[in-house]
């Protein structure tokens, strides 16, 4: 397996929120070893913390089916920002009871 390919596969998950369900395509190579120890790293500030986190998911999430107004919404810092936290906390079980189903683990 070529190294390239771990960043390139996309898992499609549904992640529930609310009694809603948002589906996305998540890059589980994109968590690497490097990336976690960056986040071990303090950063002087909140809003730096911040702003990594939400680097991070821009990078973890390959697609959604968000929409504002009816048109896709685009996966950038700036509209990760305005979604509720819990939504991403949401994230890792959905991620977890895919493989667990596709009996991946």
């Amino acid at each position: 397996m070529e190294l390239r390919e771990f960043a390139e596969k996309v898992i499609e998950v549904d992640v529930e929120w609310m009694g809603e369900t948002v589906t996305m395509g998540i890059r589980p190579g994109y968590w690497t070893n490097e990336r976690v120890a960056e986040l071990s790293v303090p950063l002087p500030s909140d809003d730096e913390e911040r702003a990594r986190l939400i680097g991070m998911w821009v990078g973890l999430i390959a697609t959604w089916d968000i929409t504002e107004k009816g048109k896709p919404l685009p996966i950038t810092a700036a509209n990760i920002a305005k979604l509720p936290q819990m939504l991403f906390a949401s994230i890792p079980e959905a991620f977890a009871d895919k493989i667990r189903a596709e009996g991946k683990t």
